[in-house]
This record gives structure tokens, sequence and C-alpha cells, in this order.
């Protein structure tokens, strides 16, 4: 279940837990380097999310393209400086 409090990357890191995975095999089936995994979850600030890393995680984690692109808008475009590439690239998805 989604509520208000959550964020992309608490659900992706609860995907990855329920699938029994670290992110090293996580980042073999989503086809992410392992690195850029830990960067976005667990970065100080956190990596940004580009919508193609979004998607290869919805994938992996058995959601269908699209799946969080609600919190994405506000995760990615108000709280982080957005820039024309990543705001292109979420508007082509959509």
């Amino acid at each position: 279940m989604i509520t208000n409090t959550t964020t992309i990357r608490l659900e992706i890191e609860k995907g990855i837990r329920q699938r029994g995975h670290s992110l090293s095999s996580f980042g073999k089936l989503a086809g992410i380097n392992r690195g850029i995994i830990s960067g976005i979850l667990n970065g100080n600030p956190p990596k940004s999310i580009s919508i193609r890393q979004l998607d290869l995680m919805a994938e992996a984690l058995g959601h269908e393209e699209g799946w969080m692109y609600e919190y994405y808008v506000d995760e990615c475009f108000i709280n982080e400086k957005a820039d024309w590439r990543r705001i292109k690239a979420f508007l082509l998805r959509c």
C-alpha cells in the first residue's frame, strides 16, 4: 500500500528487502551499477534518479513502466533542481 509518506527511495528499498536482494544483486537485475543505486538510496544528498533508472528499477521490482511517476514529479522536480534533460525525458515517457 502506498501512503502519503511514501517516497520513491523508500519503495525501492522496501522492494529490494522483500525480494532478498543486496544492492549488488539488485543492480545486476536492474542493469544499473551498484554504486549508482547506493548513491540514489544512501547518498547524502541522494543522487538524482533519472526516469530511465526509475523504469529499470521498477521492472526489476516487478512493476510496470510508470510506477512511481506521480512521486517522481514531487521528488525530482520540486525538491531537487530540475534540469531540462530530466523534464524532457519525463514528459516523453508520459
